[in-house]
């Protein structure tokens, strides 16, 4: 490429909900200076929650307006491949880059894959985890929010493996003192507040969060801990709370 030519980026991602990597995703189109970057977007379904936050910051957007993908879709990503010429095709979603893959042998434009889907820190692997841990060797770049998963994945010290840890754009929030945030909530004022926001399921391990409670009920009765959002484990997580005598220092705050 020419030193004067701008590095497009081709992102593929399934959908943009409300998920820590499509917050990610987001974040980073916003700050990719624009001139030195094109950004183009494809995606699964039309059904993306932050669209509207970045088609300003977007070169192109390609909805697929599907609600599920078929092995025959990495024709569809080779020919949009084929339309955009990116020189990066940087991938959300397993599925999308393993059609960046198997596109590369059919498009005419060559290009080089991001591989950003490592999200987790799996201790236990179940065979299509074994599958993507085996798959993550094809490729030529992987990038991980963690460093723990990419020691999960067997690509920690390899070349080309890099982490981008889950920022946060503190503009998208009002400016608040410490003791108006506190009033608001609720929190005491003498109290060393935790908090946890996620989706109250399995994948997010509240459990190790409600034992530590109890571990610093025991020792420092000074430690409040909350837990922010809603999910299908919000009621046996209750429960052990209750069984386990740690609801005078864990509030469930539910969806905010």
């Amino acid at each position: 490429m020419r030193i004067d030519e701008k590095i497009k980026i081709l992102f593929t991602i399934g959908g943009l909900g409300v998920g820590g990597k499509e917050r990610q995703l987001i974040e980073l189109i916003h700050g990719l200076p624009k001139d030195r970057f094109e950004c183009h977007l494809l995606v699964k379904k039309h059904d993306a929650y932050y669209l509207e936050k970045i088609l300003d910051s977007l070169d192109s957007f390609c909805s697929l307006d599907k609600s599920s993908f078929s092995i025959l879709d990495f024709l569809t990503v080779a020919r949009h491949v084929d339309r955009v010429k990116p020189h990066i095709v940087c991938s959300w979603t397993n599925i999308t880059s393993h059609f960046g893959l198997l596109a590369r042998i059919v498009t005419r434009h060559p290009y080089r894959i991001m591989n950003c889907c490592i999200r987790n820190a799996p201790v236990r692997f179940t065979a299509t985890l074994r599958f993507e841990r085996f798959m993550y060797s094809f490729y030529g770049c992987v990038v991980a929010n963690s460093n723990a998963g990419l020691q999960s994945y067997g690509q920690e010290g390899k070349k080309n493996r890099f982490v981008l840890y889950n920022g946060f754009d503190l503009s998208r929030v009002p400016t608040c003192s410490k003791e108006a945030a506190r009033q608001k909530t609720g929190f005491s004022g003498d109290k060393f507040i935790v908090v946890m926001v996620a989706s109250l399921s399995k994948l997010k391990d509240h459990k190790t969060l409600l034992k530590a409670s109890v571990h610093c009920r025991k020792k420092d009765r000074g430690t409040q801990f909350f837990i922010v959002g809603d999910g299908t484990e919000r009621d046996r997580l209750q429960q052990w709370s209750r069984d386990n005598d740690c609801e005078s220092n864990v509030t469930f705050l539910g969806k905010r």
